[in-house]
Order: C-alpha cells, then structure tokens, then sequence
C-alpha cells in the first residue's frame, strides 16, 4: 500500500466529505475523488468493498422511500453515503496518530484528540470480538431462522454496548495517567510532491466544484 502525506490525503478526504453536504453533483465529483485517492494509495478492491458495502446497505434502505419523493430520497441517499464514505476512505488511507495529529494542528480541541484516539484504539478490537461473537452463537445455532437471529442481534448489541463502555473507560483513564495533552509524536507537514500530482488536480477540482456550487 502506498501511503499519501497526511495533511494531502486528509484534505481531500474533508473536500470530499464538504462535497457531499453541499448537494449531489458535489458528492458525484466527490465519490470520484474518493475512488482516485483509494487507487492511487493502492487499497485493494477487496478491502474497500469490504469498508463501503455495509454504508451502501445502509443508505440503501433509504430507497424504499423513493416513491413518495423521488428526487428528495436519492438525493439524501446519495450524500449521505458520500460523507460515510469519505470517512471510510480516510480511515484507509491516513493513519490514525498522523491524522489525529493534522486536525490538531487545524485547531481541533484536546477534547476532541482524546475522542479519536479512544475511538481509533477502541474500533479494531470492538470488530474482532463482536466476530468472535458471531462465530460462538452460529456454532451454537443462536442465529439460526428469523427468531434466532433476532436474538442474536440482541444478544450482540448487548454484549457490544457493554464491553464498548468498559474498554472506553479502560483507555481514558489509559491516557489520563499517562498524562495526555493531546499531542502526538507525529510531525505535521506538508510538502508538494510530484508523484501527488493527481490528488493535487483531483482536490483542485473539488475545490472548484464547491465554489461553482456555493456561488451558483
């Protein structure tokens, strides 16, 4: 995998989300961006399929209102998945320390560092139990018919919810006695590099996209 600076992968991927809160044609042009960004940082197909399909999923439940407001439906639809998107994107391909530490830079408060990187450090291990979960009721056959897998959806959130507390708290207090200001050991910076090239055309293009959009 090929990795962007931070602050170039980061823009974009915070262009693109503006992109798509603006209004459709800016999440179209958006959602490229985001296509090129994964491409051009070498995310396999697999993986990203893998990140976007459950967004898809969920926005595409959205459909099912489409005949009472075609246009408002697709529209909401189509914008929403372009910001759940670029979260998405972002999380691929910017690593967390360094991207925590470009939005610092920006301004972003210490309260606001400390969230992240409780829910960085909190995401990888909350996925691999809720599988682990998964695994142990369908080898039971908890999640076996409708009314099983009802269950065990209840089941899941359940335990989810409560070891999503327990570990949050476990890290807080982690970082509050290590003394967490905020700061990460991550130089922020930003140099032009040729081989950027084309992120550099692509968020030039949104930028231009958002102004045609706000003046128009």
């Amino acid at each position: 995998m090929r990795r962007a600076q931070p602050s170039t992968a980061l823009g974009l991927v915070l262009l693109a989300a503006l992109g798509g809160l603006a209004g459709a044609h800016t999440a179209l042009a958006s959602l490229l961006a985001l296509g090129l960004l994964a491409a051009w940082s070498r995310v396999g197909l697999r993986r990203l399929l893998a990140s976007l399909a459950p967004l898809a999923a969920a926005f595409g439940l959205l459909l099912l209102l489409t005949p009472l407001a075609p246009e408002a439906t697709l529209q909401v639809a189509l914008r929403g998945f372009t910001v759940s998107a670029a979260c998405a994107v972002g999380a691929l391909t910017v690593p967390w320390p360094a991207g925590i530490a470009v939005l610092g830079a920006l301004g972003l408060p210490r309260s606001g560092r400390a969230f992240l990187a409780i829910l960085a450090c909190h995401t990888g291990s909350m996925r691999r139990e809720v599988a682990a979960s998964a695994r142990a009721l369908r080898l039971r056959g908890g999640l076996h018919g409708a009314r099983g897998g009802v269950l065990g959806a209840r089941i899941l959130l359940a335990r989810g919810s409560a070891e999503t507390l327990r570990r949050a708290d476990r890290i807080a207090h982690a970082l509050e006695l290590r003394g967490f200001s905020g700061a990460l050991p991550v130089r922020v910076g930003f140099s032009p590099r040729l081989g950027e090239a084309p992120l550099y055309a692509a968020a030039g293009a949104l930028v231009t996209a958002l102004a045609w959009r706000l003046t128009a």
